[in-house]
């Protein structure tokens, strides 16, 4: 996951933590920096939360995850998902520090 954030913000996106969405408008979202306090306005064509559990009862449809990083084993830039018939997923990709394997 981190190899991800750190790609994002060297391609340009705004990457924050212990930050709470306060109110959104049309294409935009009030936020609020939990240690600092400050509220800033973020502008997106699209916005991702990243909540997870620690969501309100009932505003997200959570789902459950683990995520590790083994060492990689070869020089493959690929990507390997497998579906199962529940409906899970099981993917690893590369990344700089070895393969993110995720659940």
């Amino acid at each position: 996951m981190l190899e991800n954030i750190f790609e994002a913000a060297r391609n340009g996106a705004i990457v924050v933590n212990y930050a709470r969405a306060e109110r959104t408008a049309a294409g935009a979202v009030i936020v609020r920096d939990s240690l600092g306090g400050c509220e800033f306005e973020v502008r997106a064509k699209k916005l991702v939360d990243a909540t997870g559990p620690w969501a309100e009862p009932g505003d997200l449809r959570l789902v459950r995850g683990s995520h590790i990083v083994v060492p990689r084993l070869n020089h493959s830039d690929n990507a390997i998902a497998y579906f199962e018939p529940s409906d899970g997923l099981c993917s690893s990709f590369p990344g700089a520090s070895g393969v993110i394997c995720h659940s």
